[in-house]
């Protein structure tokens, strides 16, 4: 019987140690083959209370072109912000300076930092201007990848000099509703206002390997694709199912809407408390929410954006293609590249 019993365990820590052995192979073969993660488990943060992740401030890491592969490093500034140069109190004291909240659309890490559209935006609204001394734009850009509205939020609100911001645009992404739920930062209590939650914590140790964010990768993959599948079919039947507000719930719990409500209202308030204008940017991707955030947005009175009426303008055959054939997308990734940043600096120079 003892016999038998040491077999077993023999064999169980034996299927263990490949197990492990697998893992660590997996976790090497990445790391040296496919580096498309190190920017997540290597780049660093400010990890605050909040559990809120922060660039730290003059920082830099590497991150590759999604079609390309190419490696390339991508920089923080001194205050944290994707940039090509530093901001002192000086520049923002005499500045308009512009905010621009956001994720990955608008941290951009997937390319080097002159094709981000912050960067020719920069450029275009400062044309003949004369930086400082009373005069010239900055152009800020706070994103964060993988922010949803309640980061972007929070971002803000924890900002020592947001009273410098003038305008402040949230370039809003279909997967942000998600992000917040995940994240648990803010919720809604029993009377429906808004209340912070108990934020949930992050793995150190996992959170430093490769092969956990390969993992979370696919899974979303295959979720966003459930999804996009089960809105295709939910739209061509008609059959959407409202919550009590009215609003279409897409499958998200019915708490999503009336939580992005609040954030924004906050958002709105807490801007324009400080002296700064706000506004919400659609992206130009074919968005299956916009339909439906869009009177929650007006109600709000918060000013918006569409820049998929923006780039349909310049380039009418972007209206009538989904987003998986638009030229302004990555071939191997679904985020916009080059051409779609430089269209949406244009875009946003002509607000």
């Amino acid at each position: 019987m003892k016999t038998k019993v040491a077999g077993i365990l023999a064999n169980a820590a034996l299927l263990l140690a490949s197990c492990l052995a697998g893992l660590l192979l997996c976790e090497a073969g990445l790391r040296l083959f496919h580096p498309k993660y190190a920017y997540l488990a290597e780049a660093p943060f400010i990890r605050d209370p909040n559990l809120l992740r922060i660039r730290i401030p003059d920082s830099r890491n590497f991150s590759g072109h999604p079609d390309t592969g190419a490696r390339h490093p991508f920089f923080h500034n001194n205050l944290g912000l994707r940039q090509h140069r530093d901001f002192s109190a000086e520049d923002l004291e005499n500045s308009v300076n512009i905010g621009f909240f956001g994720d990955s659309f608008t941290e951009n890490i997937g390319m080097e930092a002159q094709f981000s559209f912050t960067e020719p935006l920069d450029y275009l609204l400062n044309i003949g201007q004369e930086r400082g001394r009373g005069g010239g734009v900055n152009v800020l850009n706070f994103g964060v990848d993988d922010y949803g509205t309640a980061q972007s939020r929070l971002r803000y609100e924890m900002l020592d000099f947001r009273e410098a911001l003038d305008h402040v645009f949230y370039i809003y992404c279909e997967n942000d509703l998600l992000d917040d739920l995940a994240s648990g930062l803010f919720r809604l209590d029993d009377a429906g206002r808004l209340a912070r939650g108990e934020a949930l914590p992050r793995f150190t140790l996992l959170s430093k390997l490769h092969l956990p964010y390969l993992v979370l990768d696919a899974a979303g993959r295959l979720s966003a694709h459930l999804e996009e599948m089960k809105i295709k079919v939910k739209r061509h039947r008609r059959k959407f199912k409202q919550h009590k507000a009215g609003y279409e719930t897409h499958g998200l719990p019915s708490s999503a809407f009336p939580l992005f409500r609040q954030m924004l209202r906050r958002w709105k308030e807490a801007a324009e408390s400080n002296g700064a204008s706000f506004r919400l940017v659609w992206l130009p991707k074919e968005d299956y929410y916009a339909h439906d955030f869009a009177p929650i947005v007006e109600q709000e009175g918060v000013e918006t954006l569409n820049l998929r009426d923006c780039f349909g303008a310049r380039d009418p055959a972007h209206l009538h293609r989904p987003w998986e054939l638009s030229p302004y997308r990555f071939e191997r990734d679904w985020h916009w590249n080059e051409a779609g940043n430089r269209l949406a600096a244009i875009c946003l120079h002509r607000v």
